[in-house]
């Protein structure tokens, strides 16, 4: 008998993903989810949420002289549903599923604050495509795993990995998250036309904390979706009863 399990043939090692094929994922995870998370979130209820939640001051903007583009010292308190209006045009002109930038009867913002939000249009759209390429991406590895019957294992250290990088990133944003705001408006915008005096219509509209809750909202969702997406891949694996 010994010498039988001596001499019998070694069982197979379960195929298993490469590392640049677990990287890839996680990275097409990670961009993918995550700007699919940002435009959920960009939406009127997280706005509303933030922006407008009980015992915040309400918004003050000051009157803009539209042929300099320059501030008149008049003030104009908006209401929560002139707000979320503003909100709901520049959602839909950042997006891209309107053309021309929102206007009214009233001007609100200065040029230099509508070249600034042309820009992140820019960006916007950018990222959209990105996040389309990534999840051609996941498609393509996924499909490539599934024909060599290691998709879950795939699936579960690519998620994995990919939570290690989000939650990195998530950490640095919580203990430092002007700095990295900062920095994330310095890539982005090398231009540098994304500074504003204090008080600006802009910055009434978006507040710094409202940035801070949109963060904190997409950080969590991606960490939790990630974390079932793991959880059912390391199940399937312990079902089949490969779970190494």
């Amino acid at each position: 008998m010994i010498i039988d399990a001596a001499f019998a043939p070694a069982r197979a090692m379960p195929p298993r993903p490469a590392g640049w094929e677990i990287a890839l994922f996680a990275a097409a995870l990670a961009v993918s989810g995550l700007i699919a998370l940002t435009l959920v979130f960009a939406g009127e209820r997280t706005y509303a949420d933030i922006v407008l939640a009980p015992g915040r001051p309400p918004a003050t903007f000051r009157s803009v002289e539209t042929p300099p583009g320059t501030f008149s010292p008049g003030r104009l308190e908006l209401s929560a549903e002139e707000l979320l209006e503003l909100h709901r045009g520049w959602v839909s002109y950042l997006t891209g599923r309107i053309g021309p930038q929102p206007s009214g009867p009233r001007e609100h913002f200065t040029r230099s604050e509508r070249a600034h939000m042309a820009d992140v249009r820019n960006v916007f759209i950018a990222a959209q495509v990105a996040a389309g390429l990534a999840a051609a991406v996941l498609m393509w590895l996924a499909l490539g795993a599934r024909r060599r019957r290691m998709l879950a294992r795939l699936v579960r250290a690519g998620t994995v990995a990919a939570l290690v990088m989000v939650g990195g990133l998530g950490a640095l944003a919580a203990v430092a998250f002007e700095a990295a705001f900062l920095l994330f408006h310095q890539i982005f915008f090398p231009q540098g036309n994304f500074l504003f005096e204090p008080g600006s219509n802009l910055l009434a509209l978006y507040p710094q904390d409202y940035f801070y809750g949109v963060t904190l909202r997409i950080g969590a969702a991606f960490v939790l979706a990630a974390l079932l997406l793991a959880a059912a891949a390391h199940l399937s694996l312990r079902r089949s009863g490969a779970s190494a």
